[in-house]
């Protein structure tokens, strides 16, 4: 191919203002290194999980319990102050330290040091409130973390160490519980809120962003709880759910299964409890008649019922009101009543939160 001589000098004078522009521009770029604070460029990406280029040594018990990604292997350790260590890799800012329990912590230590051993931060569980997601910010500068079990009978799940960034939209960083909410889903099982009212709290939750707190009455063990937690992030909800923790367990009658759950005054004080702490403006709570005739969603739907208008009577369970006040909700929804019926459109896709 031939050029012409004017097109050959064209291209000269272009290519030689693309020098001085490249000079300029990497001039500039390493100003800007100097000058900018350590770890600027880092921070702005996202977190990555960097638990695998991290060390860990356990006091006791056998760390890859917990390092292999199973929710159903455990580090139950059999002594108090048993710990885990690990090492941060070299080069890297923390982030956030991930600790996946098998049921809500009771006591703890979470202390964090520097390069040279110097304690940085040392946390309780006082400093944070309990859920079996539990998410710690560490400190930037943090090269070394030990957590110590400060109390028996606590069992870890899985550990992840996150660097510092954005986590990963898979990284459970639950708000805690709504101070006051409009919404409450009372749920039985973990399962039935989305079975049964699931539509409801994408809904109102997400797309509405109505402050929603999500009930459970049992406790269906950990690997259901799990399951909850995974579905109501994967719907968009941030702010953790209150798991009540009775036996679940099938029973012959509501009566055995009000006996089970310590009897009916203490299942209506449980249920009174939350809508006065909460404040929901609207309750959604299963089938009278329990959906196919389970006799533990009868009983948790009775309750929504009933204790409506004990929490908004003093006299009634004046422990939750001494310390949350009393509270009059306005509406009760029942899944499948017949009167009054509100239909909604669960067909019609939602745009994603």
């Amino acid at each position: 191919m031939k050029y012409s001589g004017k097109k050959i000098l064209r291209f000269a004078q272009d290519d030689g203002l693309m020098s001085v522009l490249l000079s300029l521009v990497l001039v500039m770029c390493l100003w800007m290194a100097l000058i900018a604070p350590p770890g600027l460029a880092e921070d702005a990406g996202k977190g990555a999980d960097i638990t695998k280029k991290c060390a860990f040594k356990v006091s006791e018990g056998n760390k890859d319990k917990f390092l292999d990604g199973k929710a159903g292997t455990l580090w139950s350790p059999k002594h108090k102050d048993a710990w885990i260590g690990i090492k941060l890799p070299k080069d890297t800012r923390a982030g956030w330290l991930r600790v996946e329990w098998m049921f809500d912590p009771t006591a703890y230590e979470l202390t964090e040091y520097d390069d040279a051993m110097s304690p940085l931060r040392t946390r309780t569980q006082a400093d944070m409130w309990p859920n079996i997601y539990s998410m710690y910010e560490l400190l930037p500068e943090t090269r070394v973390i030990q957590l110590k079990l400060t109390a028996k009978d606590q069992s870890i799940c899985r550990v992840g160490v996150y660097s510092a960034g954005e986590l990963p939209a898979d990284a459970q960083l639950w708000n805690p519980p709504v101070d006051k909410a409009d919404l409450m889903v009372l749920s039985t099982h973990q399962d039935d809120e989305l079975v049964f009212m699931g539509g409801t709290i994408p809904y109102y939750a997400v797309a509405l962003q109505k402050p929603t707190v999500i009930v459970y009455m049992t406790n269906c063990a950990r690997y259901r709880r799990a399951e909850a937690l995974n579905a109501l992030w994967k719907m968009g909800v941030r702010d953790y759910p209150d798991f009540i923790n009775l036996k679940d367990e099938k029973v012959g009658s509501i009566e055995a299964g009000i006996k089970l759950w310590g009897g009916k005054d203490k299942v209506l004080s449980l249920v009174v409890e939350r809508i006065r702490r909460y404040k929901p403006e609207v309750i959604v709570a299963q089938d009278l008649n329990g959906e196919y005739g389970h006799n533990q969603h009868k009983i948790t739907a009775r309750c929504a019922k009933y204790a409506i208008d004990a929490a908004a009577d003093p006299s009634q369970y004046p422990e939750s009101a001494q310390k949350y006040g009393t509270w009059q909700v306005k509406k009760l929804y029942h899944h499948l009543y017949k009167e009054n019926t509100l239909e909604m459109d669960w067909e019609t896709p939602m745009e994603a939160a």
